[in-house]
């Protein structure tokens, strides 16, 4: 969730990706129309892969399936919160200076002959600008005074928001606490040309790459002059045979034809020559083995870690955005005499929330759970409690984004592969199947053969964690999405919700497990589940595209 503040903001590069270019030679400046390459007015097509969601062992073909794609540049986040992963005393502009000084010093700017040609301050402000005011305006000024003033020699840019393209060649996965953005799991896939898992995405791909070539037939012409534009009519809604240069086109809806040499048609966005990719996430081998199970206790809570406060804290700032969870714990006292107790009544607890999740615990019981969404982050927990005479403990398990150090099993350090001796994991045949909440679960496997991509499928869980190995896989959550998927057809006026896919289906069922994660046997598996998952139903599948 790189672009939601300040404090996560984003440095922002580009890589140059035209081999056998000697950059050592190379002069980069720029004019209102085109990046000037030695003199050359130059179109490139950059596209984002973030390095960090995807795995090391992923980056090299990466690259070379956005060279073989048609891109010339591969622009890159810079992840403060990858790179700064707890709280430091590095001020934002005192960082920027180290970060861009390393860089002079390993000489990777254009000016000193190396691979950075262009740089950027600042990711999508645009929307929290608006709620600010003069305020902002100020801190745009100076943050582009201060990149201009590292001197680095490469220009340097900020994204418009309302304007700007989104450009996503590779989105990839979520990994551990690195979500990108609220109520968003581990996907971040965003239907692009190469998927999380690295693998192609066709028709996109090849459409895509036949659009770069058509466009680069008309580079001369595009760099070099003003567009001329002669209107042809409204055609928009449906089928239309146009008439340009006294020659007649036809074009499908919304579509748009190019015509290098302003006689014959190239491409068509509408008109894809590409084959489909099928893609089917299979069944592999692996069997998940030996499971065993902890269960938080309630009463953990209430530790040498609690804080007294009148009125609800701002989560973050407590838990210092290293931890999705926060407990707040109270009591009432309830005399025998009361009358909802005589009359065999429950009270209805109400509870308001601008967080993500809420659990609500009385006397250690789940007494029912509510959630934000993306639309509407507020929420309000209302339900019947079941209180006792005496004294009742109101437990809420505050849940945000982050990861679970507010829970005794991460204090325990259970996701460790290296066994605690002091844990009391309950092996299999010695619980109950019934699903509890706020429950953890080990179990082992061994890496399933070949070397098609990995995914746990988690549909049968509700929200919770995954680590494999110790590595964090990311948060789960099991939501259905809502929409219109009754029909799809591009004919008549826009919208964007045309042609709708998944309605009914879980948002993302699929969770991407890199083979490199992975040990030949006894992988270690461990799920964190808060509400009433079942386990019994995870497992390992593979990832099979083939083209029809």
């Amino acid at each position: 969730m790189e672009a939601n503040s300040v404090s996560k903001w984003c440095f922002f590069l580009c890589l140059f990706l035209i081999w056998g270019v000697q950059l050592t030679q190379c002069n980069v400046t720029y004019d209102r129309k085109a990046l000037i390459i030695n003199g050359h007015k130059r179109i490139l097509f950059s596209g984002s892969i973030h390095y960090p969601r995807s795995t090391p062992e992923m980056w090299k073909g990466l690259i070379q399936k956005a060279k073989d794609g048609g891109l010339d540049v591969i622009d890159t986040y810079v992840f403060w919160n990858l790179h700064e992963p707890s709280p430091g005393n590095i001020a934002m502009q005192r960082f920027t200076k180290k970060i861009v000084q390393m860089m002079k010093d390993e000489k990777l700017f254009e000016s000193q002959g190396g691979p950075i040609i262009l740089s950027q301050i600042e990711n999508e402000y645009g929307a929290i600008s608006k709620f600010s005011g003069n305020a902002s305006l100020a801190y745009m000024r100076w943050a582009a005074k201060m990149a201009v003033e590292l001197g680095t020699g490469v220009p340097w840019v900020m994204c418009l928001q309302d304007d700007a393209p989104d450009p996503v060649y590779q989105g990839g996965t979520n990994f551990g606490r690195t979500a990108g953005g609220p109520f968003i799991t581990t996907s971040y896939d965003y239907d692009a040309p190469i998927d999380e898992y690295g693998l192609i995405r066709q028709p996109k791909y090849g459409h895509l790459k036949e659009l770069h070539r058509a466009i680069k037939l008309c580079e001369r012409a595009l760099v070099s002059a003003d567009p001329t534009v002669t209107r042809l009519g409204r055609y928009e809604q449906t089928d239309a045979r146009v008439r340009f240069n006294n020659m007649y086109y036809d074009l499908p809806p919304w579509s748009i034809s190019i015509l290098p040499d302003c006689e014959n048609v190239v491409f068509n966005t509408a008109k894809v020559g590409v084959q489909t990719s099928k893609t089917r996430m299979l069944p592999t081998d692996a069997k998940l083995l030996s499971w065993e199970t902890f269960s938080e206790d309630l009463s953990s809570a209430n530790d040498d870690t609690d804080i007294t406060t009148v009125g609800l804290l701002e989560q973050l700032n407590v838990t210092r955005d290293i931890s999705d969870y926060l407990w707040y714990t109270t009591s009432v006292d309830i005399r025998a005499s009361a009358s909802f107790l005589r009359r065999g009544q429950r009270i209805t607890l109400t509870v308001q929330s601008a967080g993500d999740a809420l659990h609500v615990f009385v006397n250690g019981q789940l007494s029912g759970s509510a959630f934000g969404s993306r639309e509407y982050k507020r929420f309000t927990f209302t339900g019947e409690v079941n209180l006792r005479a005496g004294r009742n403990i109101i437990s809420l398990l505050s849940v945000a984004v982050g990861l679970p150090v507010g829970l005794k099993g991460e204090r325990m350090n259970l996701v460790s592969p290296i066994g605690v001796s002091s844990v009391g994991w309950i092996p299999e045949s010695l619980f109950a199947r019934s699903p509890r909440p706020l429950t953890w679960y080990k179990a082992y496997f061994n890496a399933p053969e070949g070397d098609d991509p990995l995914a746990l499928d988690m549909v049968s869980m509700g929200k919770g964690q995954v680590w494999i190995n110790g590595q964090s896989i990311g948060r789960y959550w099991t939501l259905h999405a809502h929409g219109n998927c009754t029909q799809c057809s591009y004919s008549g006026h826009y919208n964007p919700t045309k042609c709708q896919l998944g309605c009914g289906q879980p948002t993302q069922r699929w969770y991407h497990v890199p083979r490199s994660w992975l040990k030949p046997t006894h992988n270690q598996l461990v799920v964190f589940e808060e509400l009433l998952g079942d386990v019994s139903r995870i497992s390992l599948v593979k990832r099979s595209v083939t083209n029809s």
